[in-house]
């Protein structure tokens, strides 16, 4: 269906992503582990490993409940057996999930960590506390390039879907940098009237304030001079 649509609509084969919720999440780990020829880069949101599903039923307690465990080379393998031979790029791949999921536990979050880190041949490098939000943790692995996971701390399955960092994660949004404008406010000057010029009167528009050394006399309604103070 992908490589159909890519033909009739001429799409870029560098820009095919995937990226899904729940089953969705599920199926965006399915789609970079058995197309990693196909896909470019990938996003899941409280899915499972690929693989964990398996099995002769529609829905699978074991890996929901978060109690199918392996070891990362075990993952890896299920992973490298979904297209056996295959030695190209790997499409990259984020995950997001709340610590409080229990419509698919938590601990495949970690069982995710452990494939696709062995995957890519890289180690978990560092915590980036309070990214992009309050109480979630970025997990970087290697240099953050080919694999990062979301950890979102008390947030259950309805976690909140970061389009704008999904996008990111593409290459089609670009964050642009925060900037401060400081705003000078430049005194300008209040215009004075000649010495011995007009300042008041009816109908009378120009500036009203003498210079130093003089003040405004009224001689009639419709004038007032700028004299020398006495």
């Amino acid at each position: 269906m992908v490589k159909w649509t890519m033909k009739k609509y001429h799409a870029d084969p560098n820009r095919i992503f995937v990226t899904g919720l729940s089953s969705g999440g599920m199926m965006t780990q399915v789609l970079v582990a058995t197309y990693p020829d196909l896909f470019r880069a990938g996003s899941s949101y409280c899915g499972v490993p690929y693989g964990c599903f398996r099995g002769p039923t529609e829905w699978n307690n074991v890996c929901s409940e978060g109690r199918l465990i392996k070891t990362p080379e075990e993952w890896g393998n299920d992973v490298r057996n979904a297209y056996p031979g295959y030695r190209g790029p790997r499409p990259k791949l984020q995950i997001w999930h709340g610590s409080e999921d229990v419509g698919l536990a938590y601990q495949n979050f970690h069982e995710s960590n452990k494939m696709w880190s062995n995957i890519f041949h890289i180690e978990f490098t560092k915590n980036n506390t309070n990214t992009p939000f309050a109480n979630y943790t970025q997990m970087v692995f290697g240099d953050g390039t080919k694999y990062v996971a979301y950890s979102a701390a008390g947030v259950g399955h309805d976690i909140k879907i970061t389009a704008l960092d999904v996008l990111a994660w593409f290459g089609i949004y670009k964050p642009q940098p925060t900037t401060t404008t400081t705003t000078t406010k430049t005194a300008v000057p209040t215009p004075t009237a000649q010495p011995w010029g007009q300042c008041g009167g009816i109908t009378y528009k120009g500036p009203i304030t003498c210079g130093k050394g003089f003040q405004c006399k009224k001689w009639t309604n419709y004038f007032s001079q700028c004299i020398p103070r006495y």
